[in-house]
């Protein structure tokens, strides 16, 4: 009971890959810090003490808010974790480092901040955008912060020092989209300018944009071994494209109104797509074939996601339901009713588990996948704006 919480971490064994940087202990609901040790925490021996990792496994949920706040969860019980306070307009975007030592958030206060996840302090700010972000997310390595804002251009950041590095300029509006690859020595965005952009981390030149939509682009995501890269637009149609040449490969048309997500599935031989004419669509990513389509929401689909292994599909819409697919068949599985108004962020945990959905009713709900049946509301009295 003397040791402190860092020294226990060092003690973990190797779990499944898990990295034990990212280990958080919880006993009775408190997040214990690095510095707290077992005794002052009132841990005798004998007491259990819960293990949950940030940034990698279904324990943790992380959350913007609409009063300026992030906020984090333990995904098991709800139990508030952490709150990161310091912004002065809502939280659009928010982000664990792979490493899971770091939080980052992005706000339409015009700013970006990186946290401390065990002490829930600011470790800087990030200042020179001139209006508000949408984008936030770290590099592979954890040591380099990629935002993107409202005012057309993303920038990458220290995340010691706050330093900005590089300005990534070019697109006309919006940066809506932001994205490292694999390795981290590109950067991929999109924009309601028509455009996706990709972009060297190394120099902060524009190496390659993929013209071609006659609509804004919103969506812009690399293939899992980020040798393609897939487009979403309002243009009602989904492109693939070679990432190292900018070549067009295909053309996804079917839906009747524009694309509002885009995704590929994690072996990279399914599309997914979600519209705003009621409908998500699996496509094969090789032939542009549309395999399947999902029909049974009576609103626009506002986001769409594969399972963890492909077996199944999420989409949450306007109609105020999300729904579970099974991506060989199309069939509905099951239907997340619960939220009154509409759903506009909705993911599965990394097991494939459990689902997390996120409504402009102020709450998220975390929900069974086999069941269909919601184990927990997470509710703040605030609006949950980002997941």
């Amino acid at each position: 009971p003397t040791g402190r919480s860092r020294e226990l971490r060092a003690e973990l064994p190797d779990l499944s890959g898990l990295q034990r940087r990212a280990a958080r202990f919880v006993h009775g609901g408190t997040l214990l810090t690095s510095e707290t040790t077992l005794a002052s925490a009132g841990i005798a021996d004998g007491a259990q003490i819960q293990v949950v990792f940030d940034g990698g496994g279904a324990d943790v949920i992380l959350g913007g808010c609409k009063r300026g706040a992030a906020m984090m969860w333990n995904g098991e019980t709800g139990e508030r974790l952490m709150t990161f306070q310091g912004h002065r307009a809502v939280v659009t975007a928010v982000a664990f480092s792979p490493d899971g030592s770091r939080v980052a958030t992005g706000s339409l206060d015009f700013t970006a901040r990186v946290w401390d996840v065990e002490t829930g302090k600011s470790m800087c700010a990030l200042r020179e955008h001139r209006h508000g972000l949408l984008v936030v997310t770290f590099s592979p390595d954890s040591e380099t912060v990629l935002t993107g804002s409202i005012d057309a251009t993303a920038k990458l950041w220290n995340v010691h020092s706050g330093e900005c590095l590089k300005t990534l300029t070019g697109h006309r509006e919006t940066i809506s989209s932001a994205s490292f690859s694999k390795d981290g020595a590109t950067i991929l965005t999109g924009s309601p300018d028509s455009t996706a952009k990709i972009w060297s981390v190394e120099s902060g030149e524009c190496l390659l944009t993929l013209e071609g939509h006659t609509g804004p682009v919103p969506i812009a995501v690399w293939s899992p071994d980020c040798s393609q890269v897939l487009t979403g637009s309002s243009d009602s149609t989904a492109r693939t494209w070679t990432a190292a040449t900018g070549a067009h490969l295909r053309t996804l048309a079917g839906h009747r109104e524009g694309v509002h997500s885009a995704s590929f599935s994690s072996d990279g031989q399914m599309i997914l797509t979600g519209s705003k004419d009621a409908t998500a669509k699996i496509w094969s990513a090789e032939s542009g074939e549309c395999l399947r389509s999902l029909s049974a929401h009576s609103a626009e689909v506002l986001c769409a996601s594969f399972s963890p292994d492909g077996s199944r599909v999420l989409t949450g819409s306007a109609d105020a339901t999300a729904k579970i697919w099974s991506s060989s068949t199309g069939e509905c599985l099951h239907t997340l009713q619960g939220h009154p108004v509409h759903i506009y962020r909705a993911s599965f945990s990394p097991d494939g588990q459990r689902v997390l959905t996120v409504s402009a009713d102020s709450t998220a709900k975390v929900w069974d996948t086999e069941t269909g049946k919601c184990v927990l509301r997470l509710e703040e009295g605030q609006q949950v704006m980002a997941v």
